[in-house]
């Protein structure tokens, strides 16, 4: 590190003279390096010399002689103790080193009431119903690459949105916005420093400090410290820190303290021993659990790739999967994965996998019940037909592996086989034309209808199985017109749905229909903004909510990054 310390030092130094004077050391025993690995511009530079014998007998390249402004003749006269500074790079871009992105915009969501009841028989209040929301929104992302420093890196990305109306007690389309929630929400902002040792082994170390995600068992949102080594053949993090609670969640209304540590493992033997083979682990502890999981992927031949994991809570098989893609041509793909959870799987995410214990935990809204044993298939085909038609076909089926004499049923575990599809043709170059369709049938238990008695409470169904969505299809439509990349384009798109509900309280099975569309332009200017609009609107009769009649939605963003 002295060695680091004084070559920064005297690359400060030089830098207010190079292009002055060169240089010169005082006499003619001084060291001619202080043994510091040159930059990669400088030893490409030093392999392009007019000639083997200038190379040798003099440490500067004709690259050396532009940076230091001298003629074509004088590279040769200059003395051998003469030293340029090695650590000093090119002249570069502020754009390289810096990236700034926005968006700001502004919103407008409207209800359209029906001016039927609410469920519970009460009417709407004005005074206490939003109708319509106005609002403004924006995003940023600022980050720097060994600006300063090389190896120091930073990044920044917020959001914010603040409702222009007052706030009220509902609203036609709710949002964790609302309320008195009007502070930006800092997504990302932290500090890295990577290749910061020059030794070879030690140049992969990288560590960030700061507010970040972890990619592996979960996202993992969280303030803390990541210390990784990155290399074609072995990647390994380690990572701590406190779990980060956005849209005014309070982690004080659970039992855990949010600390939480982890780490990645991923290990490529084919780029170390030609092996096709990828090993991974990643580990997490978090509200007094462990969470673990590893995997293999074995690329079979160059056309398929086969990988499976195994993923641990605290010490239970929790869920394993297997996955396989393969390319059976150029233009098409198979893809085919099995994921089987057991009932120490979680329900919901890290958060949901523990039963709440008291009336203040707010994981009581998302509770679906115990975990039950699942297994989910799914498969999907692409291909290209007569060159300008994209076809894709999928299937999917779950399959309730509880045991029927201890476990009771739940519409949330339901099994269920869909399919589906979707063709898009290309018409000329910039049009495409899109259709797709899909329906899924849930395989609920058989209840009959329960009796009720006039002027008399409703008795609790019998079982939870019988009850939800037995069935849904939909199908939509889609139109784009892109001539290309960052210019002018338009596109919309209008569905339809149809739910089918089952219910113990309903002599047949109710039918709720729901259709809408969305429809956007956008186009560039300078190749650095981007203007785009949205207007998305839906009908049908709502079920959950007879007061409404309809959702409109607008937006209009101005995006720039440079």
């Amino acid at each position: 590190m002295g060695r680091c310390r004084l070559g920064l030092m005297l690359s400060f130094v030089g830098s207010t003279t190079l292009y002055a004077s060169p240089f010169t050391l005082p006499t003619e025993t001084s060291p001619r390096s202080l043994h510091m690995r040159a930059p990669a511009w400088r030893v490409a530079a030093a392999a392009v010399t007019d000639s083997p014998e200038q190379e040798s007998s003099s440490i500067f390249s004709r690259a050396d002689a532009d940076e230091l402004e001298l003629g074509p003749g004088e590279l040769d006269r200059l003395p051998g103790r003469v030293q340029s500074l090695n650590a000093l790079p090119p002249r570069q871009r502020l754009s390289e080193n810096i990236v700034f992105r926005f968006n700001l915009g502004v919103g407008l969501d409207s209800g359209e009431t029906s001016g039927a009841p609410l469920l519970s028989g009460e009417r709407l209040s004005r005074s206490s119903f939003e109708k319509m929301r106005i609002y403004s929104f924006g995003d940023a992302a600022i980050g720097t690459h060994d600006l300063g420093f090389s190896g120091l890196n930073t990044y920044l990305a917020a959001h914010f949105q603040r409702n222009q109306n007052s706030p009220t007690k509902s609203s036609a389309l709710p949002s964790v916005y609302d309320g008195n929630f009007q502070q930006p929400l800092i997504r990302s902002a932290y500090g890295e420093a990577d290749r910061f040792f020059f030794h070879p082994l030690l140049r992969p170390i990288h560590v960030r400090a700061g507010r970040s995600f972890q990619y592996g068992l979960s996202a993992i949102h969280f303030d803390g410290v990541t210390v990784g080594y990155d290399t074609p053949a072995l990647k390994i993090s380690f990572y701590g820190g406190q779990r980060v609670n956005l849209y005014t969640f309070s982690a004080s209304r659970l039992r855990d303290s949010g600390a939480l540590s982890g780490t990645n493992i991923r290990v490529d033997l084919f780029e170390w021993r030609k092996w096709p083979l990828v090993l991974f682990a990643n580990s997490l502890n978090f509200d007094d659990h462990s969470h673990f999981r590893t995997g293999v992927a074995l690329r079979w031949n160059q056309d398929m790739l086969l990988s499976g994991s195994l993923r641990y809570l605290d010490g239970t098989i929790a869920r394993s999967t297997f996955s396989l893609r393969a390319r059976l041509s150029d233009v098409t793909t198979l893809n085919f994965a099995v994921h089987n959870r057991s009932q120490s799987d979680w329900s919901f995410g890290l958060l949901q996998f523990a039963t709440p214990d008291n009336s203040t935990d707010s994981r009581r809204y998302l509770d679906l019940g115990p975990v039950l044993p699942k297994t989910t298939m799914s498969g999907r085909y692409g291909t290209v037909l007569l060159r300008n038609l994209d076809l894709l076909v999928h299937a999917s089926g779950a399959f309730d592996r509880r045991d029927d004499e201890t476990d009771a049923a739940s519409s949330f575990n339901a099994s269920y086989f869909e399919a589906g599809g979707g063709l898009e043709v290309h018409a000329r170059r910039s049009l495409r034309l899109g259709i797709a369709v899909s329906a899924r049938r849930y395989f609920l238990q058989e209840a009959g209808p329960i009796s009720r008695v006039m002027d008399n409470a409703d008795p609790l169904p019998r079982t939870l199985g019988a009850t939800g969505v037995s069935s849904f299809l939909e199908g939509g439509m889609n139109f784009v017109y892109s001539p290309g990349a960052r210019e002018f384009s338009a596109s919309a798109e209008i569905y339809g749905r149809r739910y089918r509900y089952q219910s113990e309280y309903l002599d047949s099975d109710h039918q709720d229909w729901r259709s809408g569309g969305r429809f956007s332009i956008e186009g560039w200017t300078f190749d650095r903004f981007r203007i785009k609009s949205e207007y998305d609107v839906s009908f049908g009769d709502f079920s959950f909510a007879p007061e409404l009649g309809g959702l409109k939605s607008l937006r209009i963003l101005l995006e720039g990054s440079f």
